[in-house]
């Protein structure tokens, strides 16, 4: 069988399938970067805390892995301070 450019020589073409992640889940007072529709096999999503809220725990980063997800346990958890008669009591945003 021949295909392809002249004098190539192709008796098959194999398969591949392209892997995406859909974006990935966020906490409260949480965002990622780059936002987009989907996010290609391997590429990573920066997580960040709004503005006036904390790292509690999680990843700042996450990877599009080979399953089409971003890991779950990447998630990054933020909390913000609330006051309460002039005391300061913080709390988890999840």
């Amino acid at each position: 069988m021949r295909n392809g450019a002249k004098g190539s020589n192709f008796s098959h073409v194999s398969p591949f399938t392209v892997i995406t992640c859909e974006p990935p889940t966020t906490n409260l007072h949480t965002s990622y970067t780059p936002v987009q529709p989907t996010h290609d096999w391997n590429t990573t999503v920066d997580y960040m805390c709004d503005s006036d809220y904390h790292y509690i725990n999680g990843s700042f980063q996450s990877v599009c892995n080979e399953s089409g997800s971003f890991p779950q346990s990447d998630i990054l958890d933020c909390s913000g301070n609330c006051y309460v008669n002039n005391d300061l009591i913080s709390y988890t945003s999840t």
